[in-house]
């Protein structure tokens, strides 16, 4: 008897158990409202709380040196090499080049070439004498059937006696110029020459002149109004 009761015992105990804590009732979730399309109210960007709004996107702190602890970067120091030239001095006379000589040596200006060519204020086309009066009289005869008019015979028992003169030309252009037309007039034997006197032309080529050195040459050649100095490309 004892024995069934507390069976009996044991038995609710456990299905009071059971019941307060194994079992628990689904509960059905609450109907969710139904929103009113008359009662919704759509809001402006502006209208939004700032509370709501997207915080503002904070820059990161950046560290200030000193003006005195930043590097400057310094522009490269220049390379530029000082620019050199090449002068030419012409028509210097003989005598000219002899008292220049001397000025140069002192200014240290030496030239890298000094070169002299014959020169005359006058060209002269002529035919060779001919020594014989009657041959000097054919070839005159000869000259005017080929055209020739401007011609004259030197009569003055010099170097040039019995010479035929076809003209004096003021620069040698002009006189080779001339000998050309003669000689497609078919004559074969007149020439150039330099009428005298004859003197030297003098031309120097001065080459790697600094700013100092140019300087010293206009100067001087300042002093030679007849001759002339200017750059040339450098040989």
């Amino acid at each position: 008897m004892k024995k069934l009761l507390l069976l009996l015992l044991l038995a609710n105990a456990g299905f009071y158990a059971w019941s307060r804590w194994g079992y628990q009732a689904e509960q059905p979730e609450p109907p969710h409202a139904e929103l009113a399309a008359s009662r919704v109210t759509l809001l402006k960007p502006e209208e939004i709380p700032a509370s709501q709004a997207e915080p503002a996107s904070v820059p990161s702190p950046v560290s200030e040196l000193p003006a005195s602890e930043v590097a400057v970067a310094e522009p490269p120091a220049s390379t530029a090499v000082p620019q050199q030239v090449c002068m030419q001095w012409t028509q210097l006379d003989d005598a000219g080049w002899r008292s220049l000589r001397p000025r140069l040596q002192a200014a240290r200006l030496q030239p890298v070439s000094a070169r002299s060519e014959p020169f005359a204020e006058k060209y002269w086309v002529y035919i060779p004498p001919l020594g014989d009066k009657t041959l000097v009289e054919k070839k005159v005869e000869q000259l005017r059937s080929l055209g020739v008019t401007d011609l004259s015979v030197i009569e003055d028992k010099g170097r040039w006696d019995s010479a035929i003169s076809l003209g004096i030309f003021s620069s040698k252009e002009a006189a080779d110029h001339h000998l050309e037309t003669l000689k497609n007039q078919g004559v074969k034997s007149a020439q150039v020459r330099p009428r005298d006197p004859v003197i030297k032309r003098w031309t120097l080529l001065f080459t790697k002149l600094d700013e100092a050195g140019r300087d010293s040459l206009k100067a001087l050649s300042a002093e030679w109004p007849g001759s002339r100095l200017q750059v040339q490309p450098c040989p």
